[in-house]
């Protein structure tokens, strides 16, 4: 990690560049992502679904001068540095580093000569990993971070984006105080440490790097993985010898019937699970099969390690209770508001919006000041968007989410975001995206899309245009797109509403829903 980042000192970083990250989880990931902790430099960590659309609009939001990417996004930096739509959120980018590659792709190799927006008016310097260590081999770093952080409170550690409380993808930015807050928080138990860890969250997730750095914090070994159909992790965890797991709803049945035969799971001590809803049964289930651990998580890209069961293993084992968060984490403070008066705080055992403040939460939203203010109070409270209550023992139950944003499975879909770019398309007027439950993926999204006057425009054809330009589409099964051929008497501002389709439009809807997509 040290011989990496000083081989980027030897390509000239200065304390004035941001690192783009946009790989799938692989070793050299992990050693780039400590190099750049080790140098104090801000890092912006690109979820590796995201296609040439999204990856421009955080490229141009957080300035980012060098781009770590693994060979699986090519075809996106591609198009971005292809495309006129996207060449100018590029423009800056002066360094780029090829994860997983013997050479450096001839495209990427030809950027030499795409001139960037820099006062030296540099070319773009192309390297492999292994080439970048070699340039650090026998250096070290006289002190870590290699430059100076004046302002802890301050300085920015990474940006992670997500939709907040409105749906619409904003720059979380956590600085070096937040992060390592949020880090000491996360510890597990000691009774924990040096077990084997399997990690399928990407590394280009809040999650993901904050499960990564509390793992090898508590001298865990970890099993870096993509993203992967339970069958294939309990292979790995079979093989490997894994204690830990960390999983989503659709895991749960196999685990709680224990439908994977030939293979020993028996090694299997310390459950996480969280998103989904996961029925209590199952969870009681998988407890007693494996004798292990049970810690449900729960946070958000703003605040991550308030409560948790960690500290109290009777809570995750002999008194489990299914949807029990735990208790308050050392340094934070929660209240619950009523959801019709933010001024009144509720006592235990009533039901309101949950509310955060501590050292863990959030700067800032990048250069979305509204935004901002919305999310987080002149006190500090930071307002998640969920729903809930504590009990008489202090200890968090979620029982809502207020959030527009749609999860499925791992992926995080943002209905504003979405809208944003269908609105964008010649033909089309007006559009609402809701999510549809389901009982172990968590919600498909569902567009209603109002056409313009004279337009013609099929389901199938927006489909394929919005798959092939929001490319995290391409992981979702379902993405479903009803047409509303005229406007109904509710939409009196111009805008599909999720409630405001007439009763005959509605039924046409509904009629199409029974038929094409209860088959799943």
């Amino acid at each position: 990690m040290e011989q990496f980042a000083a081989g980027l000192l030897e390509l000239g970083l200065s304390s004035t560049d941001l690192i783009l990250f946009f790989s799938d989880n692989n070793h050299e990931y992990t050693v780039a992502w400590f190099a750049a902790a080790y140098l104090g430099l801000p890092m912006n960590s690109v979820p590796p679904a995201l296609g040439p659309y999204e990856f421009s609009i955080q490229a141009a939001e957080t300035a980012g001068t060098v781009l770590l990417f693994g060979p699986s996004k090519l075809s996106v930096v591609q198009r971005v540095f292809t495309s006129e739509e996207y060449q100018g959120s590029v423009r800056q980018i002066r360094l780029i580093v090829q994860f997983e590659s013997p050479a450096v792709d001839p495209f990427i190799s030809g950027l030499a000569s795409f001139t960037t927006t820099t006062t030296t008016n540099n070319k773009v310097v192309a390297k492999t990993t292994p080439e970048v260590a070699a340039l650090g081999a026998g250096k070290t770093l006289a002190t870590v971070p290699h430059f100076p952080v004046t302002d802890l409170e301050r300085s920015t550690f990474a940006i992670f984006y997500t939709s907040g409380t409105s749906g619409k993808a904003k720059g979380v930015v956590h600085s070096q105080r937040t992060f390592l807050a949020m880090l000491i928080n996360f510890r597990q138990p000691t009774e924990h440490e040096g077990q084997r860890l399997v990690l399928p969250f990407p590394l280009g997730h809040i999650s993901g790097s904050l499960f990564l750095t509390a793992a090898l914090d508590r001298r865990m070994t970890v099993l870096l993985t993509r993203v992967l159909p339970p069958e294939a992790i309990m292979r790995l965890i079979d093989r490997h010898r894994v204690q830990q797991y960390t999983f989503t709803a659709n895991a749960a049945p196999g685990l709680a019937s224990g439908q994977y035969p030939g293979l020993d799971l028996s090694c299997l001590k310390v459950f996480r699970y969280g998103g989904a809803k996961i029925a209590a049964h199952q969870l009681e289930t998988i407890r007693r099969r494996y004798d292990a651990h049970m810690y449900e998580m729960y946070g958000s890209t703003e605040f991550l390690g308030h409560v948790s069961n960690f500290h109290n293993p009777a809570a995750a084992r002999a008194d489990f209770k299914a949807g029990n968060l735990g208790d308050l984490l050392p340094n934070v403070q929660m209240k619950i508001i009523d959801l019709n008066d933010s001024t009144c705080n509720l006592p235990a055992n009533e039901t309101g919006e949950i509310c955060f403040r501590g050292p863990p939460c959030f700067v800032e939203y990048l250069k979305n000041e509204e935004e901002t203010k919305m999310a987080k109070d002149k006190e500090g409270w930071y307002r998640t968007g969920d729903v809930g209550f504590y009990n008489s023992d202090g200890c968090l139950f979620i029982t809502d989410r207020i959030k527009e944003m749609i999860k499925y499975k791992l992926y995080s879909v943002f209905p504003a975001f979405v809208e944003e770019y269908i609105t964008r398309l010649s033909e089309i007027e007006s559009v609402c995206v809701v999510g549809v439950p389901h009982k172990t993926e968590g919600y498909y999204p569902r567009a209603y899309v109002l056409l313009k006057e004279s337009c013609f425009l099929t389901e199938e054809q927006l489909l394929q245009n919005v798959k092939g330009r929001l490319i995290y589409f391409q992981n979702l099964m379902y993405f479903l797109i009803y047409l509303c051929l005229q406007k109904t008497s509710d939409q009196t501002n111009g805008s599909v509403e999720a409630c405001g389709l007439s009763t005959a439009c509605h039924a046409l809807q509904l009629e199409k829903w029974i038929e094409n997509t209860l088959k799943i």
